[in-house]
């Protein structure tokens, strides 16, 4: 029930006289006598109206017991999830020649992706307050919503009842009587679609332009794009609202799109026999008017016939997705330490934080030091797009070396050092930094963010909550080297070919808000770092054998290790995994391939920290193998 049902009718039939008591019977003020039998369901319902009229009167407080229930539906089995997704694409391009100097491209794309999520055997929230809503009619335990009309198909639910096999409890009526969770658990629905059209145009040439004493004239590549996006996400009334008890928070409805037409513009200048330079240039035109630029300026210099060296600055900007832009606000939970202006009812440590700094996130004085904790560790945030967000801005700068040893032939290794920086940074303020900031600082930009329950002075009961909405905020600095191999070579067995590309992270450091410190996440996952890791090292290698019409793929991919920054330090070790392929080229047209990723199935490493998206299952499936290992057939055919 996670917390949903959070009140109980002191007349609920089920109850014991303990636990009437416990509930009730303690309180002042608090209607309802213990389980009364009613001759007929009109009896029940006046009985219930004159309590309604004892409350408008006065005469008493409620008789709706407050009590929030934690139970698991262990005995009703898993919740289950099924995703589906349906993809078409049409593409036509014509290209050719305008004359010996000048070529032509132009093409035209459409896709539409749709989508479909259905959630099984998750407990309804409404039915499961209609199913504890019961009244003794001659003995028979009856829902009230039976009696009323408002659902005559609610069966009650004896949430009061031990859970083990074989003793009578809610186990045995499970067993018996599979009616109950067909009732309880409602599927929900989540249906969506995405498209987006391209049409874009260019011409490549020869300018017949030349610096003084160059080689060759000036290449060059001009044309235009147009893109039109647009996506539809719409839950049901159930996933909105939400009624499943596993929700963890509604599911927001999305609507929106935009176009833009950018207009590029490439140059490659001959300076030497061995020195070429590249410059190039793109500017976008969004319906949302929030245009970009992006610029770009290179050199190749080949020094020898084994050595040449490379280096290219560049400006860039990126756009809100429509996600991020217009994605509807609403609840989600995150994973965070224990309130740290409560006492943890486990441990008994009271609160890290001053009464003083609890008042900047609003807590009253009265409720300093009251058990605040989650059971969870999860508590409530509100997310969601910001139509007002502008594009990121990065620069970079790269050079490397690229080495083709006269000794091997046709063997090439690359070395490249990269260094990116992103300011204006689309993402959140993640709701950990925001409670830390308002404690230490009492800075409106972050308590005003914090809202706690008016009564509890939690934040995983709602309406508490801390906002996380999307905003311009971040800014980040990556630096590394990736060095890439590849060589190919005959054999007798046919053609093989190594490649090979490994990618060292030398910092990858983050101002999560302006004035912040700056947070160093390489070799780090977890807290400000976020929740996709990134490790120092990552490779990615492969060895193919081509024989005839079979290709042959063996691949390695290797993470290294990563170390938590949150609460639950649960380090995450080095993986390996390891995948197959073979491929038969049947005609011109038409290609097989069979295959196998991960084929030891390896387990992913699991953390209690993993939470909600993009956690799943006490791991992270878009990093590690989290299924196990993957079979694939394929056929691609080509016209």
């Amino acid at each position: 029930t996670f917390g949903d049902l959070r009140e109980i009718p002191c007349y609920n039939a089920n109850l014991s006289a303990q636990q009437y008591n416990a509930l009730c019977g303690n309180w002042t003020g608090m209607g309802g006598s213990h389980a009364p039998n009613f001759a007929t369901g009109a009896d029940a319902l006046a009985y219930i109206a004159s309590l309604n009229g004892q409350i408008a009167d006065g005469s008493i407080i409620d008789y709706m017991a407050p009590a929030r229930s934690l139970k698991r539906n262990v005995e009703g089995g898993p919740r289950k999830y099924a995703t589906k997704y349906q993809n078409m694409t049409f593409s036509v391009g014509l290209r050719g020649n305008i004359n010996d100097d000048w070529r032509y491209d132009v093409s035209y794309q459409t896709s539409e992706v749709d989508y479909l999520e259905e959630t099984q055997n998750d407990m309804s929230i409404t039915k499961l307050l209609r199913a504890v809503n019961v009244v003794n009619v001659n003995g028979v335990p009856t829902c009230v919503s039976v009696l009323d009309g408002t659902d005559a198909n609610c069966i009650p639910y004896n949430l009061f009842s031990g859970g083990l096999p074989g003793d009578g409890g809610i186990q045995a009526i499970w067993d018996s009587n599979p009616e109950m969770q067909t009732y309880i658990a409602t599927p929900s629905f989540i249906l969506g679609d995405s498209s987006e059209t391209i049409f874009q145009a260019y011409l490549e040439g020869d300018t017949g332009l030349s610096l003084p004493g160059a080689p060759g004239s000036i290449s060059a590549v001009f044309g235009i794009e147009s893109r039109e996006l647009e996506s539809d996400y719409r839950p049901d009334v159930a996933s909105q609202i939400p009624d499943g008890t596993g929700a963890g928070g509604p599911a927001v409805a999305l609507a929106g799109g935009y176009d833009v037409d950018e207009y590029f513009l490439e140059l490659g200048i001959p300076v030497t026999d061995s020195l070429n330079l590249e410059a190039g240039a793109r500017f976008a035109d969004f319906s949302t008017n929030n245009d970009t630029d992006a610029f770009k300026l290179g050199a190749f210099w080949q020094i020898n016939d084994q050595v040449s060296l490379r280096g290219t600055f560049q400006t860039a900007s990126r756009h809100g997705s429509i996600t991020e832009l217009y994605r509807g606000q609403g609840s989600n939970l995150t994973d965070l330490d224990p309130d740290p202006c409560g006492t943890d009812p486990e441990t008994g440590i009271g609160p890290s934080a001053t009464q003083e700094q609890c008042a900047n996130t609003g807590l009253p004085a009265a409720l300093y030091g009251s058990d605040l904790k989650s059971p969870a560790d999860q508590y409530n945030i509100l997310e969601g797009g910001n139509p007002n967000l502008v594009p990121e801005e990065s620069e970079s700068l790269t050079f490397g070396i690229v080495w083709s040893p006269e000794a091997v032939p046709g063997l090439t290794i690359t070395l490249d050092y990269f260094d990116i920086e992103i300011t204006d940074g689309i993402g959140t303020i993640p709701a950990a930094t925001t409670l830390k900031r308002c404690l230490e600082t009492g800075n409106p930009v972050f308590c005003n963010l914090i809202e706690r329950d008016p009564i509890a002075g939690t934040l995983w009961v709602s309406p508490g909550q801390i906002i996380t909405t999307n905003t311009n905020v971040s800014e980040q600095s990556l630096t590394g080297y990736d060095i890439i191999f590849s060589y190919p070579f005959e054999t007798p067995l046919g053609v093989v070919d190594l490649k090979g590309i490994s990618t060292i992270t030398d910092s990858d450091t983050l101002i999560v808000i302006p004035g912040a410190a700056e947070l160093e996440c390489a070799g780090y996952y977890g807290a400000a770092c976020g929740k996709n890791p990134t490790p120092e090292f990552a490779g990615n290698y492969s060895a193919s054998l081509t024989r005839g019409d079979f290709d042959y793929v063996l691949g390695l991919r290797y993470l290294g290790e990563t170390d938590d920054l949150g609460s639950t330090a649960i380090d995450f070790e080095a993986k390996t995994y390891l995948d197959f392929t073979v491929s038969y080229q049947y005609s011109d047209h038409l290609r097989f391939s069979l295959g196998a990723s991960n084929i030891f199935d390896e387990d992913p490493v699991y953390t209690s920290g993993a939470g909600t998206a993009p956690g799943n299952g006490n791991t992270f499936p878009g990093y590690f193998d989290a299924l196990g290992t993957y079979i694939f057939l394929n056929a691609k055919f080509e016209l």
